[in-house]
């Protein structure tokens, strides 16, 4: 759940930041020039304009795109064979417009961008369809469910490269490399064993704790499937940007 949200929020604040295309984007969006003496710095500055925008959806001059505040995902699946089994639906994060950019590397000129994004917390509650067999015990149930992710980082690597049509050139994206990390987390899974009330905290103790190991296992299939998807996204939003739109000469 919260990696599908966050690299929905990695994707759509670089396209709003590096889409510096005039006549694209509205004149309230900040540009960076190729001259600028440092690209990390304005590039930053240009996001914590955007941060307001980002979290209602509206980027000013009729431009809408999906806000980040809050997210609603649907159809989250885990899946490790008969013996685990999870499927989280109708979900919505709040938090998402709270992130942090704590380090950026920019090279405009080769068009490669190196930052972490941290996320203090990120409150969800949703629907749940949960079959799994820890040890000896089974947990099983279907419902509500609600719970937080603490302190949750995302190291991105975009590497970018020109593409020259009829002498125009034009940026385009490889696959991004994303590598995530969330310290903590909470869940509460209403109706475990058809609502029995003991067994129920029983499960939901067992839940909280394997955490750690939960998130473990989840976070390399989840990024590779993800980072598959929002490649293809950023490159379809930026496939007519020239990239002396997207960065200005001057």
């Amino acid at each position: 759940m919260y990696y599908r949200q966050f690299n929905f929020l990695v994707v759509v604040t670089l396209s709003c930041v590096l889409n510096y295309c005039d006549g694209y984007l509205p004149k309230t969006i900040p540009r960076c020039s190729r001259k600028v003496q440092d690209p990390a710095k304005c590039i930053l500055d240009a996001v914590e304009k955007l941060r307001p925008n980002l979290a209602r959806g509206d980027l000013g001059e009729g431009l809408k795109i999906p806000k980040i505040e809050p997210l609603f995902l649907t159809g989250l699946r885990f899946y490790r064979g008969p013996d685990v089994n999870c499927l989280f639906d109708d979900v919505t994060v709040k938090g998402a417009s709270q992130f942090v950019v704590e380090k950026l590397k920019a090279n405009i000129e080769d068009v490669t961008f190196d930052f972490i994004i941290y996320l203090p917390k990120l409150d969800f509650k949703g629907k749940y369809n949960l079959k799994v067999k820890v040890s000896i015990f089974d947990l099983s149930g279907k419902g509500d469910v609600r719970g937080a992710f603490y302190r949750s980082r995302a190291r991105v690597r975009l590497r970018g490269y020109l593409e020259n049509i009829n002498g125009v050139n034009y940026v385009r994206f490889r696959k991004l490399q994303v590598r995530l990390r969330v310290d903590d987390a909470k869940f509460q899974l209403d109706n475990l064993f058809n609502g029995d009330k003991t067994l129920g905290e029983i499960g939901n103790a067992v839940v909280n704790a394997n955490v750690r190991l939960i998130l473990d296992e989840l976070t390399p299939t989840v990024e590779e499937n993800l980072v598959s998807i929002f490649s293809d996204l950023a490159n379809n939003i930026m496939k007519d940007v020239t990239y002396d739109e997207m960065f200005p000469p001057q």
